[in-house]
């Protein structure tokens, strides 16, 4: 018997789509197996720099092992999230840090790292750490499948994000920077839509691969 699909789409996948013909051109320049190290690494990486800043948001000390790198990039971020006056929003019983997110009316899945207000102002943002050599231009998109799959799950309305970057490489210029983006769903959602709808159509054919 045929195995059948998940019909549920992670939200970066979704984003790996729309940056396809970039990854193409990676693979023929340095091809698969290095592409899967990298890739691996950046991972990685990212992971221990988020552990960071997960860490002084909740209070709750990392165990995660962190080389200097990592700690300086992380640390970085902390203390953005300390002058800018960061509140992550609680839903539920729990903070709003890497929340799982699920649309059933676009069958995707989700974690964004931080959903939060700054200082007093009760203006609700989502924000996405990158560790990326630069912002790419489906972040917007990835930040505003949040926003949406936000309302549909918990009735929260939140129409701006920020994309906080750290890259991994040291020589990398600048070292730190912030991407604000307004009007979520109106500008960028319908656009990830349509991408949305481009892989289901390739996934059904069974002619389209995200790796």
């Amino acid at each position: 018997m045929p195995r059948k699909s998940n019909p549920y789409c992670r939200v970066t996948e979704v984003i790996g789509f729309v940056d396809a013909a970039w990854y193409k051109y990676w693979v023929k320049s340095v091809g698969v197996d290095e592409c899967d190290r990298i890739s691996l690494e950046s991972t990685t990486f990212g992971k221990g720099v988020h552990s960071i800043a997960e860490s002084y948001l909740t209070g709750i000390p990392t165990t995660v092992a962190l080389s200097d790198r990592q700690k300086y990039c992380g640390e970085l971020l902390v203390k953005w999230c300390n002058e800018a006056l960061v509140k992550p929003l609680k839903v539920g019983d729990k903070l709003a840090i890497e929340l799982d997110l699920v649309s059933e009316n676009y069958k995707l899945t989700g974690h964004p790292d931080l959903i939060c207000t700054f200082a007093e102002v009760p203006t609700i943002w989502i924000v996405d750490w990158k560790t990326s050599k630069e912002c790419r231009r489906g972040y917007a998109l990835q930040l505003a499948a949040y926003a949406q799959m936000l309302k549909e799950q918990y009735g929260v309305d939140c129409n701006d994000g920020s994309i906080v970057r750290v890259p991994s490489d040291p020589n990398t210029v600048p070292q730190f920077e912030t991407h604000e983006f307004h009007n979520l769903k109106e500008k960028y959602f319908p656009v990830f839509e349509k991408a949305l709808d481009v892989l289901h159509y390739f996934k059904r054919k069974g002619i389209w691969s995200t790796k």
